[in-house]
């Protein structure tokens, strides 16, 4: 299941090169809902890999999120959710 929300497995890096263009191609809307999903997105591609930077692009994303949606929306709690995986990924406990 995860395999199909983050696309083919093996497709990681043309993932995070497009998203990455696109991050770059949004100057001007940091706070966008836009730009939170393809941090979220970012964050998803990295989550086996590399927790450290998977988390960075969460912790992005979860601030945007917080401000749109405020702190009890379900798509916070994902967020929350996911980034807690990444800290415990990292051994990061607290």
């Amino acid at each position: 299941v995860l395999a199909k929300i983050a696309g083919r497995l093996g497709d990681e890096k043309v993932q995070i090169y497009h998203l990455k263009k696109v991050l770059k191609g949004q100057g001007g809307k940091e706070n966008s809902l836009d730009m939170a999903v393809v941090l979220y997105k970012l964050g998803f591609c990295y989550a086996v890999s590399e927790p450290a930077k998977a988390s960075k692009y969460y912790q992005k994303a979860l601030a945007i999120l917080e401000r749109h949606y405020g702190p009890e929306h379900v798509v916070v709690a994902t967020t929350l959710g996911n980034l807690g995986s990444e800290y415990g990924a990292l051994g990061d406990y607290q």
